[in-house]
């Protein structure tokens, strides 16, 4: 079972970047609700959204 959790958890933790980068540039969301609602670091999601606009361009 504990394989199964890890493996559950890895496929969903691999969709947080998308997911954050869609919440503030498509949804509207704030950078502070994303860290608020997720508990995600500021610096993370920054990074992310970082990344995102690199492979964007």
């Amino acid at each position: 079972m504990a394989r199964e959790l890890l493996s559950a958890w890895a496929g969903i933790r691999d969709l947080r970047g998308p997911l954050i980068t869609w919440a503030v540039r498509e949804a509207g969301m704030t950078r502070t609700d994303v860290h608020d609602i997720t508990s995600v670091a500021r610096g993370t999601i920054n990074r992310l959204l970082q990344r995102r606009s690199v492979q964007d361009a």
